[in-house]
Order: C-alpha cells, then sequence, then structure tokens
C-alpha cells in the first residue's frame, strides 16, 4: 500500500512536472517568434516589402525547424495556423499587396501567441 502511495505521487509530480516544462517551453518559443515578427512590422511600417519578405522567410525556415520539436507537445491544428498564416504572410509580399501582408501579419503574431494556451497550466486544461 505505501508503495503503491510513493508510486502514485511521484507519478502526479512528474506528469506535472512536465506540464509545466512544455508550457514554459511553448511560451519561450511563442514569445521569440513574436519578437522576431516585429522587424516585419518595421519593414512593413516603412512599406519596404523587400526587407520585410526576407524576414518572413528567414521567420519561416526558423519555425520550420522549430515546429519539428513543438509538434511533440503543441496541438498539431495549432501549429498549422501558424504555418499558414507564415506562408499568407510571405505570398502577400511577394505579391507586393499591402494590405493582406498586414492581415496576415496580424494572424502570425495572434497564431504565435495562441501556441502556448492550450499548455497553461490551469484546472481547465488539467481535467
Amino acid at each position: 500500500m505505501k508503495r503503491q502511495l510513493i508510486l502514485t505521487l511521484f507519478l502526479l509530480f512528474f506528469t506535472l512536472s512536465l506540464g509545466v516544462l512544455c508550457e514554459n517551453g511553448s511560451r519561450r518559443i511563442a514569445n521569440r517568434f513574436q519578437s522576431d515578427m516585429l522587424s516585419v512590422a518595421r519593414s512593413l511600417a516603412d512599406e519596404n516589402t523587400d526587407a520585410a519578405l526576407k524576414s518572413a522567410e528567414n521567420i519561416y525556415a526558423d519555425w520550420q525547424e522549430k515546429s519539428r520539436l513543438v509538434q511533440l507537445w503543441v496541438n498539431h491544428a495549432d501549429i498549422d495556423h501558424v504555418t499558414e498564416s507564415l506562408l499568407d504572410l510571405r505570398a502577400a509580399l511577394i505579391a507586393k499587396d499591402f494590405s493582406s501582408a498586414l492581415s496576415a501579419y496580424a494572424r502570425c503574431v495572434e497564431n504565435f501567441g495562441h501556441l502556448h494556451h492550450r499548455d497553461a497550466f490551469t484546472l481547465r486544461n488539467l481535467l
């Protein structure tokens, strides 16, 4: 009986610790990419679509690499939303469609912001 209690407490502690680590990892990655998106925002503010495209392509390449790791614990649909919004941003910048680029930029920032919500250490997510 005592052994089962110890094992149960250990597994509970391990599970909760893993949840906290995943949430922190998601938040750190999301914050980093949101910060990286500021270079796109600066270029869009200057109406320099070429510089914005270069920044967006660098962010997309980084995202392709990081998403392999993130997909281990983040919902696949959330990863797809980020990828799709980055591709939309890239397409709008290639077409030099400024209003579509602004809209896609906003979706990118929003989607990066949502990455960690499903991993948030809240009672709703635990149940």
